[in-house]
């Protein structure tokens, strides 16, 4: 435990972050991140549990948010053992475009809803995030299987190269769906929500590649922002579902205005059973 010497120093401080003491507010950051996105499922779910538009996209997005900030958080704890910090490493790099790319779902489905207010949606996003939670429990694993160390230089460059890209290209396509509602806060919440979620992922990356590189400045700058981000998101997150309640309380969530409307889903045809007592 840390405390305060003859000189007034604090020593003894937990120290996974190479010896950059600011490892506390790290940690708090990224627990509230995990902590608030716990209240935004809790509070979408009990919310829309009963209706015919249930947002699972919306929460699988809150979902995989939160995992940034658990993996960012107890992969300090776990700096000791390889196997599992490369998997709390590679699960928090990994969460962030797959809540990306829940959250442009999610849009989706309110696009539709705003155009057709009136018929019942039916999302198959449950079924998906079943499959891409299995595909991420097999990528972290094998990236922990893979790993000779904790933070494994040799496989992080090009992990990263390859989830930083499509990250940014799913948030320009996230913003560009978002202009197609208008007279809504979702509809700036969303945008911000996106910008800010796709920044701490660069600035994520940033740090590691100060790390990698050994260019401490940048290091200690990108980490200094993560926390920053870490509360940034946090907060969108809150305001975003409180714009959703106050949505409700006024009843004005779908009276929005759509400037091209999503193409209606068309209904499965049921064809009837050959009967040989009809003949």
């Amino acid at each position: 435990m840390p405390y305060f010497n003859e000189e007034e120093l604090l020593v003894e401080q937990f120290s996974s972050h190479h010896g950059m003491l600011e490892i506390y507010v790290h940690l708090t950051a990224s627990l509230l991140l995990f902590l608030v996105s716990i209240f935004c499922i809790a509070f979408i779910h009990k919310t829309f549990k009963k209706s015919d538009v249930e947002w699972p996209a919306l929460i699988h997005g809150f979902f995989y948010t939160g995992l940034i900030g658990f993996g960012e958080a107890f992969e300090h704890l776990f700096a000791g053992d390889t196997f599992l910090n490369t998997v709390l490493h590679y699960l928090h790099l990994i969460a962030a475009p797959i809540a990306m790319i829940f959250f442009y779902l999610a849009i989706e489905e309110y696009h539709y809803k705003t155009s057709h207010p009136k018929e019942e949606m039916h999302s198959q996003t449950d079924e998906i995030a079943m499959g891409v939670f299995a595909g991420v429990l097999m990528v972290v694993i094998m990236m922990g299987s893979l790993a000779g160390s904790p933070w494994d230089e040799r496989l992080e460059a090009p992990f990263l190269i390859l989830i930083t890209i499509p990250l940014l290209a799913i948030t320009a396509v996230f913003i560009k769906k978002a202009e197609k509602i208008k007279k809504s806060m979702l509809t700036f919440y969303f945008p911000v929500l996106g910008v800010t979620l796709s920044g701490l992922a660069v600035v994520i990356w940033l740090g590691r590649l100060g790390y990698v590189n050994r260019v401490s400045s940048l290091y200690i700058t990108a980490h200094s922002l993560q926390n920053v981000l870490h509360g940034a998101t946090a907060t969108i997150m809150i305001l975003l579902v409180l714009a959703i309640r106050e949505g409700i309380r006024e009843d004005i969530l779908y009276v929005v205005e759509v400037t091209k409307k999503a193409k209606p889903k068309k209904k499965a045809v049921t064809r009837k059973k050959f009967s040989v007592t009809e003949q």
